[in-house]
């Protein structure tokens, strides 16, 4: 391969990149315009569903644009399965971080709960700190307590401190 080869792949490759960018705001923008228009967070807001599209789907669709302007770049050049293997292995390893983390406390909770279930029977008056009330259910990972005001969601990691109801 001549540097005439590579230099020519590489002005492609940047070619292909800034055409992809430019891609992606038009179509970032062109989304976002649309939901307006539709004014699609107004309906999803009166049948109760917390999601904010003009936010999360135009960035999506912009970063799927780039995505695949990137991966067409790559092909260009002739190592986009290198690059797609090492993207993949660093995005799982990101996801098993993510699952890792989020767990972090699940798990604990889970453990007293086995131990501590028992202890608490629904019907029961309890007094935790501050807290007073009777329990009305029990899961696997929380106690719930209702109080004179409100109904309050304690944790089992927390109550393991104090086994006796």
């Amino acid at each position: 391969m001549s540097i005439n080869d590579i230099l020519i792949k590489f002005i492609v490759f940047i070619i292909i990149i800034l055409i992809g960018m430019v891609i992606g705001k038009v179509v970032y923008n062109l989304i976002r315009k649309t939901i307006k228009e539709f004014e699609l967070a107004r309906m999803l807001k009166r049948i109760d569903i917390k999601f904010n599209p003009e936010r999360f789907l135009p960035s999506l669709s912009k970063y799927i644009v780039y995505s695949l302007a990137v991966i067409i770049a790559l092909s260009t050049i002739g190592i986009t399965r290198i690059v797609i293997r090492i993207a993949v292995i660093i995005f799982m390893v990101f996801i098993v971080i993510y699952i890792l983390i989020s767990i972090r406390d699940f798990m604990p909770n889970i453990y007293y709960g086995f131990k501590l279930k028992s202890k608490y029977k629904i019907g029961k008056r309890v007094k935790y700190r501050n807290i007073e009330g009777n329990v009305i259910g029990a899961s696997l990972i929380e106690l719930r307590i209702k109080t004179k005001k409100e109904v309050i969601h304690i944790p089992y990691k927390i109550l393991r401190s104090r086994t006796s109801p």
